[in-house]
């Protein structure tokens, strides 16, 4: 046997991992060879101070307990010497019985009762099968087979975890861990490794009433891991693990602001939406933060709060949020904002009402009507193709879009004291102008080539590139809308890019947008007209990484590439676009998404006969080596 493989069985947390499954194991009868190949350890133990106070299977079965809990034996039965000898006798004839942890406490009962010293060394040598020292010489066998050494770590490791699902029963863990009356030294050496603390992860979820599995989660999250917890069922059942890892989510989404709310928001709702109670105190919780007098990083709070909002599909987020802006002391406000959520829809009564309450002199605050499913339903009354909004009714559409997307409101001890409305009206302008401009041109979108450059004087209005993009968006829509198309470039694609250019808070938006037409197929269009339009997104799309949106979409491409889905000249055709784009020095995020997909040789390869792409490629290598 190797030093290492013999190091490895020896190490800190070899043991307390498989003391814990020896634990949490329940066994009705002697086990087998299979089950007890995963339980034993190369050890021996040296002393009765290495026991731990709770006791397995090995003594449990044969109702021997050591004296350190004899306080409560009140309700045992008093047995002679002689029947706790055979107990005894019995329990070193259990297969590997010299490697349990107790058998000191074994012992010292069957000597206790005058038992003879040659009948122990004759059983328990008898008894000795050594699983642990076989698993330790298959081990020996993957190495020198040339299996690695993280490879092996996997399948141990792997292995362990396995049986600790298979068997972990929650009852007789709380049993064991409240006798012990202390934490068990065991325990906090497993939270110390990555892999022990996801498997208390997995298990947490699995038995959330576990009270073994929520002290671990609680040391867990004491020891500064809480950022790993991802599960509601693993952190709401304990207020100060949730408010921790709540603390340290908001910290990260101040701290990263755009990339890491996008990339992390929907984990995080997971956790936020669990229950009604994790939603509220949530809410609660950011609303306080953005309430505060000089409050910090304002913005990111509201986009916080919003973005929660959309990801909630019952709309308790959105009921929790309005509450909290104060909403219920505006009754009739509160009562047409309920009823429009409920049904996800608006009607002509809902929109008169709130453009009358909002165009009076002394409006409720602004904050109440800035809901994200409000804005989207106002949107694609407005700007969805062919809208069924009748005519009468757009211009309340647009005052009310404008106003939440204009109206700036400031506030001083709790009360209102000015509304700047400043940009009110050139937003209003602006929306009305795109609305009419995208409805008639809904049927033939190249009709807009002729107030192009006006249609990208309105694009600079955050609220009407919204309008646009879902415009376009139901324009693609169209299995047909590619048919007819005569200019090189469709004018709603290079819509995208203006869109993008202006706006970086609506690139992923686009990107979708983009994706979503790349991945699908026109059936009416020959297959190079085909592979034509997708090329053309796939410069849109080269445009997107162009503005700094780097990460989504050499994810996307790294999909692409992986699933084999993709045409390998348009995966080509995104390296030469980037590659002439690209100027040293290069960022290490960059090289580290990038690198992967030009170092595969049925994209490059082809790509060495060009010169002076050959030698960008060269360049770029010799920067990550």
């Amino acid at each position: 046997m190797t030093s290492v493989f013999r190091s490895f069985c020896f190490s800190p947390l070899f043991v307390p991992v498989l003391y814990y499954l020896f634990l949490t194991q329940h066994v009705s009868g002697p086990r087998d060879d299979a089950q007890s190949s995963g339980f034993m350890m190369d050890r021996s133990p040296t002393s009765d101070d290495e026991m731990d106070p709770a006791m397995g299977d090995f003594d449990a079965q044969y109702a021997i307990e050591d004296e350190e809990n004899e306080d409560d034996e009140e309700e045992s039965v008093v047995e002679s010497a002689e029947r706790v000898r055979s107990r005894c006798l019995n329990a070193f004839s259990e297969k590997d019985a010299i490697m349990e942890p107790s058998v000191f406490a074994v012992l010292r009962h069957y000597f206790q009762s005058d038992g003879k010293p040659e009948e122990v060394v004759q059983r328990l040598s008898e008894s000795y099968v050594g699983f642990a020292q076989a698993t330790n010489v298959l081990v020996s066998w993957l190495g020198a087979s040339g299996v690695g050494s993280d490879e092996i770590d996997v399948i141990v490791y792997g292995h362990l975890k396995e049986l600790v699902r298979k068997h972990f029963d929650p009852r007789k863990a709380d049993s064991i861990f409240i006798d012990s009356g202390a934490t068990p030294t065991w325990l906090e050496k497993m939270i110390a490794h990555q892999t022990w603390r996801e498997l208390f992860y997995e298990l947490a979820e699995q038995y959330p009433e576990c009270v073994l599995l929520n002290f671990a989660i609680k040391l867990i999250s004491d020891a500064g891991y809480q950022s790993e917890i991802t599960s509601g069922a693993t952190a709401s059942h304990q207020i100060d693990v949730f408010t921790r890892l709540l603390k340290t989510s908001i910290a990260k989404f101040l701290e990263g602001g755009e990339s890491v709310i996008e990339s992390h928001i929907a984990e995080f709702s997971k956790v936020v939406f669990y229950s009604q109670h994790t939603l509220l105190y949530t809410e609660a919780v950011l609303h306080a933060f953005a309430s505060e007098p000089t409050p910090h990083k304002l913005p990111t709070l509201r986009r916080l709060i919003q973005e929660l909002q959309l990801q909630d599909k019952s709309t308790g987020a959105m009921k929790i949020g309005m509450f909290m802006d104060e909403s219920y002391r505006f009754p009739r406000v509160l009562a047409i904002l309920l009823s429009i959520l409920s049904r996800n829809s608006l009607t002509p009564g809902d929109i008169v009402v709130l453009h009358e309450i909002f165009s009076k002199p002394d409006p409720p605050p602004v904050e109440i009507i800035r809901i994200p499913r409000l804005f989207d339903l106002l949107v694609n009354g407005l700007f969805k193709p062919n809208t069924s909004v009748r005519p009468q009714f757009i211009s309340k559409y647009a005052y009310l879009l404008a106003y939440m997307s204009s109206v700036q409101e400031t506030w001083e001890e709790g009360g209102r004291v000015s509304i700047d409305s400043e940009e009110m009206q050139p937003t209003l302008a602006a929306i009305s102008r795109a609305q009419i401009l995208c409805q008639q041109s809904s049927h033939s979108p190249s009709d807009l080539l002729s107030e192009l450059a006006e249609f990208y004087e309105l694009l600079t209005y955050p609220s009407v590139s919204m309008g646009v993009l879902r415009w376009v968006q139901g324009i693609v829509a169209d299995p047909n809308c590619f048919n007819l198309t005569t200019e090189t470039t469709p004018v709603q694609l290079v819509i995208l890019d203006e869109i993008c250019s202006l706006h970086p808070l609506q690139r992923n938006r686009v990107l979708s947008l983009l994706i979503s037409v790349f991945e699908v197929n026109y059936p009416d269009l020959e297959v190079l007209l085909q592979l034509r339009l997708k090329k053309i997104i796939m410069d849109r799309i080269v445009h997107v990484f162009s503005c700094g949106h780097i990460r989504p979409v050499l994810s996307f491409i790294q999909q692409c590439l992986t699933s084999k889905s993709t045409d390998l000249s348009l995966i080509r055709h995104f390296v030469v676009e980037v590659l002439q784009i690209l100027k040293a020095p290069y960022s290490a995020e960059l090289m580290n998404l990038f690198m992967p997909i030009v170092s595969d040789e049925d994209v490059t390869k082809p790509l060495e006969k060009m010169p002076e792409i050959a030698n960008l490629l060269v360049q770029l290598k010799q920067a990550f080596t």
